[in-house]
């Protein structure tokens, strides 16, 4: 039964006397695995206990009962939480009215949350020479991380940049080749946090008429010489010894 007397109070927090005889879990972990997912995992020093209690808070002093798990369970993963925040966790045994001591503290930020694509659709096909690639935009984010490959698994990079401000990358001209699949993705960055990133799309490219293309020079545009007179005159004495 929990009473003042079987407390203990350590710099100004409460921790409970182990009277059970159960002994506390140690080498607890938290460790991220999106934005919205930190998974748990501790070891089961006892052999009497019934439940894990696992407690959580977002300030390391004031805990909150957040669940339990089975006898002999050393995981747990705590799912729904919001992105890119710290969260403390610790774990006791407990039978009854009788619980352990504390496990150490571990703590976790989850991860910014994953990029949207939005455009151009993933398999399009006929893209020009310098596609703009679009995808939803989040507040708080400092930065966007795009990479650009020929290939699926991103061992080929054209594009590699992790500074980008916009939701939005214009591909310059000349990077990507005509009639030719390419891969994306791209994900959220800050200093000291990074996302996912984003489901790989595609896009194919079309036909890539430069500058210098016969396509692009029209009669209208450039009409043929005159020959006058003069210039035929001119040209067969320019011809004579």
């Amino acid at each position: 039964m929990f009473s003042i007397s079987n407390c203990l109070l350590i710099s100004g927090t409460v921790f409970a006397k182990d009277i059970s005889g159960l002994a506390a879990p140690t080498d607890l972990t938290a460790v991220p695995v999106s934005s919205s997912q930190i998974n748990l995992s501790w070891t089961d020093n006892s052999s009497g206990e019934s439940v894990f209690r696992i407690e959580f808070s977002l300030t390391g002093v004031l805990w909150t009962l957040k669940d339990s798990v089975g006898a002999n369970v050393t995981s747990y993963n705590n799912t729904q939480l919001n992105g890119n925040t710290v969260y403390f966790y610790r774990v006791c045994a407990a039978e009854g009215g009788a619980t352990s001591g504390y496990s150490n503290i571990a703590s976790a930020q989850t991860l910014l949350i994953t990029p949207v694509h939005i455009s151009p659709s993933d398999g399009s096909t006929n893209q020009p020479g310098n596609p703009n690639l679009r995808w939803a935009n989040f507040g708080g984010i400092q930065f966007y991380h795009l990479q650009v490959s020929r290939d699926a698994g991103f061992s080929s990079l054209i594009i590699n940049d992790s500074n980008l401000t916009q939701a939005s990358y214009i591909i310059p001209l000349g990077f990507l080749n005509e009639y030719t699949t390419y891969y994306w993705h791209v994900r959220c960055r800050n200093t000291n946090n990074a996302g996912l990133y984003s489901s790989a799309w595609n896009f194919t490219t079309g036909q890539m008429q430069g500058p210098n293309t016969c396509e692009d020079f029209s009669a209208d545009q450039y009409p043929p010489p005159t020959m006058t007179e003069d210039f035929i005159t001119q040209s067969y004495w320019s011809r004579q010894p």
